[in-house]
């Protein structure tokens, strides 16, 4: 693959520089940059910082090229856009494509901005988009819907490019009280705690019971979980973290560099000493997040996961936060907890081209319609009415 050097582009507003970094060592020296754009905003959060974008690339794509646009503004970082080179823009159909860094253990990926307005910044990235002649299709993984990702998409729009979006996920979210942590979580848990006091009642009875928090998990920590979520379902139907090298690469990565930073957290359930449930947690500017989830299963019938999420909940206002993000798409046990979603779409931007009218109608009349089939037939996993 011919890729061209680091080139700037001058954008139609004079007050922005545009750069693009074609290799993963060159993020480490712009990192000190990355976090300050990030401290405090939406953007504030594991998924847009440089070390998950990192991970994320030297484990899932070692042979790809980055191509990440950095935006800066009389010398300023106001925006980072982190994309990739692939030849490829889905399940092997050939195009050459620029994609975001991102897999399905990234959970989002974005347009990175500061504080301020993100219009002038997704304007700029656009232009400098426009001006590289080498991608037919720009696609992107679980966008967030209130990101400033699609402030570019609509430019592309506008200049009369081909878009497409559609619903990739609905995380469930929890706002915790201080004073109530459980306040505001739906009717349906309200009636569960009751079942969960009986089954913590029914654990006790088999030995010591404790909670247990890490702020700065270890190594040996991180070990454990992979040996409790192998153990399981998971590792006999090859989907543990441990069951894929890539995988596995990319937890011991970003979680050794989270915990160096100080946002990981790991809360575990111990049965007379022994780990039995275990949450690989993430806290950062307020915010809990869950990843990786993984129980005993052979103490299934006593719903280990919802009482270290009980836990977890509970001890939210110590960690200094005010949001339990569950992560991934909505399902039926989450549900217990919370009903608040947010939305994530996949996206793409095709050129005009006979090739990229073809992609763009292979996916919204053909790909979109089997989807929609498949969910009248099947139902919706997301939607709470095929749980029944």
């Amino acid at each position: 693959m011919s890729i061209p050097s680091p080139t700037t582009v001058r954008p139609t507003s004079p007050t922005y520089e545009i750069q693009t970094i074609n290799s993963i060592e060159a993020i480490a020296q712009l990192a000190p940059e990355w976090r300050r754009l990030t401290a405090g905003t939406y953007h504030d959060a594991p998924f847009f910082q440089p070390e998950w974008c990192a991970a994320t690339a030297n484990s899932f794509f070692p042979d790809s090229v980055p191509n990440i646009l950095t935006m800066r503004s009389s010398g300023e970082l106001v925006g980072v856009l982190p994309l990739l080179r692939s030849r490829n823009i889905r399940r092997g159909v050939p195009m050459r494509t620029l994609r975001s860094i991102s897999s399905p253990h990234s959970c989002r990926s974005d347009l990175i901005v500061g504080a301020g307005p993100h219009s002038a910044v997704a304007q700029a990235a656009w232009n400098a988009l426009q001006q590289d002649p080498w991608w037919q299709a720009i696609a992107f993984d679980d966008a967030p819907e209130d990101g400033a990702l699609h402030s570019l998409l609509q430019l592309a729009e506008a200049d009369n490019c081909l878009t497409a979006k559609w619903r990739s996920r609905l995380s469930p979210t929890l706002t915790v009280s201080p004073s109530a942590p459980f306040d505001l979580c739906p009717k349906r848990y309200k009636s569960f705690r009751n079942r969960l006091k009986g089954k913590l009642q029914r654990l006790s009875e088999k030995g010591a019971v404790e909670f247990k928090v890490e702020s700065s998990p270890t190594t040996e920590t991180l070990e454990r979980f992979f040996a409790l979520e192998g153990a399981g379902w998971k590792g006999a139907r090859h989907s543990a973290v441990t069951s894929c090298a890539k995988t596995l690469r990319f937890y011991r990565e970003a979680w050794s560099t989270a915990a160096a930073l100080g946002y990981a957290r790991v809360y575990t359930l111990f049965l007379e000493s022994k780990p039995i449930a275990m949450h690989l947690g993430l806290c950062m500017n307020g915010i809990y997040y869950t990843p990786k989830v993984a129980y005993d299963e052979n103490y299934r019938d006593l719903s280990l996961g919802h009482l270290l999420m009980q836990h977890a909940i509970q001890d939210m206002p110590s960690a200094g936060a005010y949001r339990f993000d569950f992560l991934g798409p909505n399902a039926l046990w989450k549900s217990v907890w919370s009903t608040t979603l947010q939305r994530h779409d996949t996206c793409y931007v095709f050129r005009p081209t006979l090739a990229g009218r073809a992609a763009h109608t292979g996916l919204t009349q053909i790909a979109l319609r089997m989807r929609a089939m498949r969910h009248r037939l099947k139902g919706d996993p997301q939607d709470p009415a095929s749980w029944q």
